[in-house]
């Protein structure tokens, strides 16, 4: 659990630095900020990021999912980064990034 802790407050580090809040609360006032998620459950492990849509933004802009398109940004900025993110299933978990791998010392499968 320590590991997968590290990863997702290297996440948030990278994302602030970008100037992008995030949160690990889904409850309210979480909105317009990346909202991670840390998974240590026995069907698998990892930790998540998606967007939580700030209040009162659209939903859709020119077609485009304005979700679909903050979690592209993010996925940018983590790249950038160093770190390997990818889109879940999309079936499943529209919208999530997976963290695959982070730079650093003893870097590795994050999950």
């Amino acid at each position: 659990m320590d590991e997968l802790v590290a990863v997702a407050d290297l996440v948030t580090d990278v994302l602030a630095a970008a100037g992008i809040r995030s949160t690990f609360d889904s409850g309210p006032g979480s909105e317009g900020r990346a909202y991670l998620i840390i998974d240590d459950g026995d069907n698998g492990r990892g930790v998540y990021v998606t967007w939580t849509p700030a209040e009162g933004e659209p939903r859709a802009s020119g077609g485009e999912s304005v979700t679909a398109n903050a979690v592209e940004r993010l996925q940018r900025v983590l790249r950038a980064a160093g770190i390997d993110a990818e889109e879940t299933d999309p079936d499943f978990y529209p919208y999530y990034l997976e963290i695959l791998r982070v730079p650093g010392p003893g870097a590795g499968h994050a999950g």
